[in-house]
């Protein structure tokens, strides 16, 4: 895949940990987005929200899982370097251990993926793989370099998250109670490496509240939603959980109502699109 011309070319991805990052590139309005150039692209891009699972080979694993939204773009599109977060989602080893957010740049070129980490407390990770046909799934191999995970390596696998959007409905534990949201994910990334996620919400058999407004983000496969329910005085219900890659249903493993009269837990639910 292979060829000339900037769609064909050596493409760039890279990475930033805080928004202040943006002070080396121009302009900073399309730092995260695909398709900034004309034209139909001809291979698969990797821009999207994506979860990595790390397994050690040698030494332990420096963090069993980094999530993130990835940014690839031709380099020829501009004369800057689009950006990358990965953010560690379970706690990490001993020599990763303070971290939050782990910055990566590097190169794509056809289905050959390179990044280079930023030096996290003087140690680096090297990251080398393929991504698949259509660009959503990564098959490689890391590596790290001085400080005192220096050798550590093994395998690296990720895969690309749809966007949450549309009407995901289902009933909570008590089955008469039923919700339905209906959800936007965004096309940009933030600094921090999640996604925003706005939409509406409707509640049936809650004699507290009957509809709300959602805010929240997502992380990989995990998405953290709160809802400001429509109940005088106001109240609002916090739902976390999970959704699967094709983002086909979401599964909510808490929620909360915080505040009025309903407060408390309603228990679990899974919200079928």
């Amino acid at each position: 895949m292979t060829g000339s011309g900037s769609i064909r070319g050596t493409r760039r991805i890279a990475a930033a940990a805080v928004l202040m990052l943006c002070v080396y590139f121009v302009g900073c309005t399309n730092v995260f987005g695909p398709n900034s150039t004309s034209g139909t692209p001809s291979y698969p891009y990797l821009t999207g929200n994506w979860e990595f699972t790390l397994t050690a080979t040698q030494g332990p694993v420096p963090f069993p899982t980094l999530a993130g939204f990835l940014d690839e773009e031709p380099a020829a599109a501009s004369a800057t370097d689009k950006l990358v977060t990965l953010t560690q989602l379970e706690q990490p080893a001993m020599c990763y251990l303070g971290g939050t957010i782990l910055p990566l740049q590097g190169t794509v070129d056809g289905t050959a993926v390179s990044l280079f980490s930023f030096s996290f407390n003087g140690q680096y990770m090297s990251v080398n793989g393929t991504k698949n046909s259509t660009g959503t799934g990564f098959a490689g191999t890391y590596s790290i370099g001085n400080g005192c995970a220096d050798g550590y390596a093994g395998t690296i696998a990720g895969v690309r998250y749809a966007a949450l959007t549309g009407t995901y409905s289902g009933a909570a534990t008590q089955p008469t109670q039923q919700i339905a949201v209906t959800l936007q994910q965004a096309t940009l990334g933030s600094a921090d490496g999640t996604t925003n996620v706005s939409g509406t919400a409707a509640f049936t058999g809650i004699s507290c509240f009957s509809k709300g407004t959602v805010t929240g983000n997502v992380l990989g496969k995990q998405v953290h939603l709160t809802i400001a329910t429509n109940e005088t005085g106001g109240s609002q219900l916090i739902l976390a959980g999970t959704f699967d890659s094709a983002a086909s249903m979401l599964q909510a493993s808490s929620l909360q109502v915080m505040g009025g009269s309903c407060a408390g837990s309603l228990g679990m639910a899974t919200l079928s699109h």
